[in-house]
């Protein structure tokens, strides 16, 4: 743990098996980063978002089935590498098959198919029921309409919206959401790179010094974005990530 703690920038004493005050300090400055409950304690979800960050560092150099590395898909966004690490931070923690369906979105686009996907709206005006934004509603949500239900969910890496995933695979949408599902971190390059490309004012802003985060927050993730601290959470990310 001291180790994995000191790859991160969190614990800089020398290594000994000891879980003492410089190890417990060091593990509650990595939960308050991670966005998770502070208690000194190295418990399940701890260890969960630990592995998923030696995951995210380990793909960093592409992978054997023709994964772009970072810094291809950075150029090709044409946006700074750190940034594009904070954004794939703080969308997914670097998990290429993240989905999450959003059924406010499918109702807006198919209000005449709203019956059969369910949505409970909340005060941030989308749902916060799991079952209802996970990838089994997704899928449940493609037996009523699929290009609409895959245009109403957020993908991959960088949780990009599932019009630039099939563009990225033309075709019909059950095929463009197989690719996905069989190759997630080609899918997750292609789409932020394409998002990127279509989005000059979020690419402007990535690439000021340093970065306008309050214009890159609002074009990558709407105007509501200061209600979750978008813009505050990907600075943090950045911070860390240059």
């Amino acid at each position: 743990w001291q180790v994995f703690l000191k790859q991160h920038g969190y614990f800089t004493a020398g290594l000994a098996p000891v879980f003492g005050p410089k190890t417990y300090a060091a593990t509650l400055a990595f939960q308050k980063a991670e966005g998770l409950d502070a208690d000194g304690i190295v418990g399940p979800r701890t260890r969960a978002v630990a592995e998923d960050l030696q995951t995210d560092d380990a793909t960093d150099n592409g992978g054997d089935d023709g994964t772009l590395t970072l810094d291809e898909v950075a150029r090709r966004a044409g946006i700074p590498l750190p940034v594009l690490k904070a954004i794939r931070k703080v969308e997914s923690r670097g998990k290429p098959s993240a989905i999450r369906f959003e059924p406010h979105l499918f109702h807006r686009h198919r209000p005449d198919l709203a019956a059969r996907v369910p949505y409970t709206r909340s005060d941030r005006g989308y749902s916060l029921v799991a079952t209802e934004t996970n990838a089994a509603a997704l899928e449940r949500a493609m037996e009523a309409h699929p290009e609409a239900a895959i245009r109403s969910a957020s993908f991959g890496s960088y949780q990009v919206l599932g019009g630039y995933l099939l563009e990225a695979y033309p075709g019909a949408p059950g095929d463009a959401y197989a690719a996905f599902k069989s190759n997630p971190s080609e899918a997750s390059d292609l789409m932020v790179a394409a998002w990127f490309k279509d989005n000059r004012r979020a690419r402007d802003a990535a690439n000021s010094n340093p970065p306008d985060f309050r214009a890159l927050a609002k074009a990558y993730n709407g105007p509501n974005f200061h209600v979750h601290k978008y813009d505050e959470r990907l600075s943090a990310a950045w911070e860390k990530m240059k």
